[in-house]
């Protein structure tokens, strides 16, 4: 078991957060089993039962990855969804999950098992996909995150560590890394092949090309100079970006 110790609370402060989710208008449409979507949710459930798989839901918008999980609140554990989201930083749960648990007051925030995993969450009290111009829009509850439940990256960066990992791999493969890159000092044009791309890795692989053909058989890769093709000086830590030509300048001495 791993715990999620950091408590958050709202302590009445307005719950703010870009507008960036939306879709779900009403509480039924994100807190109700149906076709396509997540089955016996809010029926009883156990900590130790498996979360579902996760779905790809079409909203009006666009796809959104959904999931259900054992949620235990008190002695009470019920199957609930979740927006699975990597832009929030928090775990949320809405009240109208409290509702379907029978609570009529928010019960504390810091004891909750999400699965057999104890953490803190953050409430959510956003009931309204409404705009500020409608008359039961509230500006204390923006609208972008209405009924929503979310995973955040505070359990993501425990429940999957490796995702970054598995995401810049498939990225990868996606968009291929760069291969080589061209370089020039005005008079001519080579093309080396960096083991790793920043600018001091185009240093070594200068220095590995052009150390055979120096007078004094040794370049030393910290000396050279690396420039943008408009000529600004590159510091060592600068990424190296595709299909530009770097100029370098080598030691005078």
């Amino acid at each position: 078991m791993f715990r999620l110790t950091r408590c958050v609370r709202l302590a009445g402060a307005p719950l703010f957060i870009p507008p960036l989710i939306t879709e779900f208008s009403t509480a039924q449409d994100f807190h109700c089993s149906r076709f396509g979507y997540l089955e016996d949710l809010y029926e009883p459930a156990s900590s130790s039962d498996p979360f579902s798989s996760v779905i790809q839901y079409m909203t009006h918008y666009g796809v959104r990855l959904m999931v259900s999980a054992p949620v235990t609140i008190g002695k009470k554990c019920l199957r609930t969804p979740f927006l699975i989201d990597t832009g929030s930083t928090v775990t949320l749960l809405h009240t109208e999950t409290f509702t379907k648990f029978g609570f009529d007051a928010i019960p504390a925030l810091n004891n909750v098992k999400v699965g057999r995993h104890v953490m803190s969450v953050q409430l959510n009290a956003a009931t309204t996909n409404l705009s500020p111009g409608d008359k039961h829009y509230n500006s204390s509850n923006p609208h972008p995150l209405g009924y929503l439940n979310l995973i955040g990256m505070d359990f993501l960066r425990v429940a999957a560590p490796k995702l970054p990992d598995y995401l810049s791999e498939n990225l990868a493969k996606f968009q291929p890394p760069i291969s080589y890159v061209v370089v020039t000092d005005g008079k001519m044009a080579l093309r080396v092949f960096p083991r790793f791309f920043q600018v001091m890795d185009l240093k070594e692989a200068i220095q590995e090309e052009l150390e055979p053909y120096h007078p004094t058989g040794k370049l030393n890769p910290r000396a050279i100079i690396i420039k943008s093709p408009d000529g600004i000086v590159l510091g060592d830590k600068e990424r190296l970006h595709a299909n530009v030509k770097y100029v370098f300048e080598l030691p005078t001495k």
